[in-house]
C-alpha cells in the first residue's frame, strides 16, 4: 500500500487513517468554526443595532422636549401679551365709560337746568337713574379688573396650558408645579 499524505498539512498519514474521514473531520471542524464565528458577529450586530437604537431613542426623547419646552414658552409668552392686552383694552373701556359719564352729566346738568327752569322733576329723575346706572357699570368694571391680578392672570394661563398640552394627547405626564418653588424642566414619557 502506497503511503497517504495529509492534503492539508502534507504529513504522513498513519495506515488506519484515510483521506475521505481526514476531509470529513476538518469540514466537520471547519464548519463548527464558520458557525461559531458567524453566532459571534451576529451578537455583535445585534448589540451595536440595540445600541443603535437607545442611542436614536434618547436623541428623540431630547429633540421632542426641546420642541415641548419651546412651544411652552411661546404659549406662555403668548398668554401673557394677551392678559396685558386684555387689561389695557379693559382700562380703555373704563377711560372711554369715564369720559361718556362727564359728558353725560354734562348734559344732564343742562337738562337738569332746563327741566328746573320748566318744573320737570322727570327729566332729573331719569339723569339721577342714569348716572346711577353709569356709576355701578364703572364700578363693575373696576372690581372685575382689580379681583384680576397678574399671578391671577397667569395661573389662568398656566391651567389653560395644562389643558391643552393633555388634550393633545401626547404620551408625557405633565403636573401643575406651584408659583415660586424653583424646578427644572420635568417633562417624563
Amino acid at each position: 500500500m502506497a503511503k497517504q499524505y495529509c492534503p492539508y498539512c502534507k504529513q504522513e498519514l498513519p495506515a488506519a487513517i484515510n483521506e475521505r474521514e481526514l476531509h470529513a473531520k476538518y469540514d466537520a471542524q471547519l464548519r463548527n468554526h464558520v458557525n461559531a464565528a458567524l453566532a459571534s458577529q451576529a451578537e455583535k450586530h445585534a448589540a451595536k443595532r440595540r445600541q443603535f437604537e437607545a442611542d436614536t431613542r434618547t436623541k428623540a426623547y431630547a429633540e421632542a422636549d426641546k420642541q415641548v419646552d419651546q412651544k411652552v414658552k411661546a404659549a406662555l409668552a403668548l398668554q401673557q401679551r394677551e392678559s396685558l392686552q386684555e387689561r389695557r383694552k379693559d382700562q380703555q373701556t373704563i377711560a372711554d365709560l369715564q369720559k361718556q359719564i362727564k359728558q353725560s352729566q354734562k348734559n344732564k346738568e343742562a337738562e337738569i337746568n332746563l327741566a328746573k327752569a320748566e318744573g320737570q322733576k322727570e327729566a332729573e329723575l331719569k339723569h339721577v337713574e342714569e348716572r346711577i346706572s353709569l356709576q355701578d357699570q364703572i364700578s363693575d368694571l373696576h372690581r372685575r379688573l382689580e379681583k384680576k391680578s397678574n399671578e391671577e392672570l397667569r395661573e389662568e394661563g398656566e391651567r389653560d396650558l395644562l389643558t391643552l398640552l393633555k388634550e393633545a394627547g401626547h404620551p408625557d405626564r405633565y403636573e401643575r408645579i406651584g408659583h415660586g418653588k424653583k424646578v427644572g424642566t420635568s417633562l417624563t414619557p
